[in-house]
Order: C-alpha cells, then sequence, then structure tokens
C-alpha cells in the first residue's frame, strides 16, 4: 500500500468517526456554561452568587439568542413586566430634575465595596446622552437629549417614560436592564426632560475644545519627530 492510499483510508476514517460523534444539545451546552461561570465567581460584599441566576424574562431572552422574540411570547414577557411597575400614589410623575442628573451620572450603589444602605446610582450616561453639558455618555441606547421637546409633556407620555424607566420589559420585550428603583423615576424622568441652557452647552465647548485641540497639536509634533528620526 502505497503513501497515497494509507492518507485515504486514514482521511476517510477520520470522516466517518466525526460522523458518528454526536454533538452535545443546547441544554448541555447551556448547563456547562452556566457551572463555568458560577465556578468563575465568589460572593463578595452585597454582591451574591444570586446575582448569577436569571429570572424568567432572562431565561426568556438568552434562549433567543439575540433574535427578536415572536409576538405572543413578546406580549407575555411584557404583560408580566408592567405589572411589576408600581406608579406614584400621589400620581405625581415629575420630580427634581436636579437631583435627577446627580442619579444619571452615578453609577455606585451596587458594586460589591458599595454600602447596601447608601444611594444607588443609575449610571444613564453609560448608554444614554442626557444633556450637551456631558461630553462622556455611551451610545448603546437612543440619546434623551431634549426627551421632552421631541415626545411633549402630556400626561400620557409621562406615564409611559415613567414606566420605561422602572422597568423597560414592559414595553419592549428582551431590552437592556433598566432603572427598577422606583423613588428614583421621578427626578429621572424630570432630568431627561430638561433642556440644557445654551450658556452651559457654549462653557463646556470653550472649556474642553481648547485642551482637545492642543492635544492633537502635540500628537501631531510627536509624529512628525519620529518620522524626521
Amino acid at each position: 500500500m502505497n503513501l497515497r492510499s494509507r492518507w485515504v483510508m486514514f482521511a476517510s476514517a477520520t470522516l466517518v468517526a466525526a460522523a458518528c460523534t454526536t454533538s452535545p444539545s443546547d441544554e448541555e451546552i447551556s448547563s456547562k456554561a452556566t457551572a463555568t461561570l458560577k465556578d468563575s465567581f465568589k460572593a463578595a460584599g452585597q454582591a451574591g452568587l444570586d446575582r448569577l441566576d436569571q429570572d424568567d424574562t432572562q431565561r426568556a431572552c438568552s434562549s433567543l439568542s439575540g433574535k427578536t422574540p415572536p409576538r405572543e411570547i413578546a406580549a407575555k414577557i411584557e404583560a408580566a413586566n408592567l405589572a411589576t411597575v408600581k406608579y406614584p400614589a400621589d400620581g405625581k410623575l415629575l420630580g427634581d430634575w436636579k437631583n435627577g442628573e446627580k442619579i444619571a451620572q452615578e453609577g455606585r450603589g451596587k458594586q460589591f465595596s458599595d454600602d447596601p444602605k447608601g444611594p444607588v446610582g443609575a449610571n444613564c450616561y453609560a448608554c444614554h446622552q442626557l444633556s450637551k453639558s456631558e461630553l462622556s455618555f455611551g451610545t448603546i441606547g437612543p440619546s434623551l437629549y431634549q426627551y421632552g421637546k421631541s415626545h411633549g409633556n402630556s400626561v400620557e407620555v409621562q406615564r409611559y417614560t415613567y414606566g420605561k424607566i422602572f422597568n423597560s420589559e414592559a414595553f419592549i420585550a428582551s431590552a437592556l436592564a433598566a432603572v427598577r428603583r422606583e423613588q428614583r423615576t421621578p427626578r429621572l424622568l424630570a432630568s431627561e426632560r430638561h433642556n440644557e441652557p445654551a450658556r452651559i452647552r457654549a462653557r463646556s465647548r470653550r472649556r474642553f475644545g481648547g485642551r482637545f485641540a492642543a492635544a492633537r497639536r502635540r500628537r501631531t509634533s510627536a509624529t512628525k519627530r519620529r518620522i524626521v528620526l
């Protein structure tokens, strides 16, 4: 038997063995992944391993692997989460926008090193733009700048926005995690609706624009020196 015949037989045997191998099911893969994930974390402070446990909504959305849920499943998810929304007993949906801005800026409160009894921030700027005075904001979520101007100020809009902040899954199934603390929602809603004065935006541009331009000039000069050398 020549070398070529041996390679053909080896390749054929390999293909047959691969065809006979049973691939693990999605349930097996999920179970192993969950076990590995829990083995990788240690409880510390207020951050317990229970944070790795998914609720019904999270399990339903994870099973879709990033796909849009079918209409009937989405309706069930939204109905279940809408039932968790607690509107203020006094009917007041708007609060102090200045306190709302502080909450939107604050990202501490739920970390393992934070005091569980202390205030909890919403970290809204991690995903959204709210005001022009803040230059560092995320874009994974839609811009909320001048939200009140673009959406209006009717009772219906206020009620929808309040519920959306309280639990986003109640309106868009499998959406990103939302702020779920009732006492923060009126202030956050007011903060979203507030329009930053033009003088604050202009001051921010004057303050940071020159720094950015100077930094660009320094980088350009350094690059030219390296090229010359």
